[in-house]
């Protein structure tokens, strides 16, 4: 037998490490956690926006709270017995022309809708009464490009106080 040279130096192949083992399946437990805080989160979203109202959907006699915010898309409704910021007296289609209205034609449009609506609803006249002040919601430029024309009035507190029944007269017409 012949022997090939330097045959006798060769190491043996060092030993390869095995696989690892594949990853366990996740329990049951896990996935039931996973989908139970999953619905908490829903739970606690829905609750939190429960009381939400689109503000072009405001209807005369609706109770809520002003958004502090500039460009208002949803306001926090509640029952004119909870404290809330304002409630709303008037709503109705601008009619001062197709082109977005100044500032002007805003305060026109106001003094013949919303005064009247205010004295109606209220049993007082705007510029006599000390306790209330009116506020409003227009379209926005976009909305109003889109074809929204509605405005909506409301009166609140002078001095921003909550208020905890509805300012309705027995006299004044029921919410549409």
């Amino acid at each position: 037998m012949t022997k090939l040279p330097h045959m006798d130096t060769l190491e043996p192949p060092a030993p390869v490490d095995p696989p690892p083992p594949p990853p366990a399946k996740p329990g049951k437990l896990r996935t039931y956690i996973s989908v139970g805080v999953l619905a908490l989160i829903l739970v606690g979203v829905l609750w939190a926006v429960r009381n939400n109202q689109s503000a072009d959907d405001l209807a005369v006699g609706t109770c809520f709270d002003v958004p502090t915010t500039t460009e208002v898309s949803t306001v926090e409704k509640h029952e004119c017995t909870e404290a809330h910021d304002a409630e709303v007296i008037f709503t109705g289609e601008y009619t001062g022309g197709d082109t977005y209205p100044l500032a002007i034609s805003v305060t026109d449009y106001l003094s013949t809708t919303c005064a009247p609506a205010f004295e109606t609803y209220v049993g007082e006249s705007y510029d006599t009464n000390t306790t209330l002040d009116m506020g409003y919601f227009k379209p926005s430029l976009d909305s109003w490009n889109q074809g929204d024309r509605t405005f909506t009035c409301y009166v609140h507190d002078v001095n921003d106080a909550k208020l905890t029944n509805s300012v309705k007269t027995s006299g004044a017409p029921a919410a549409s």
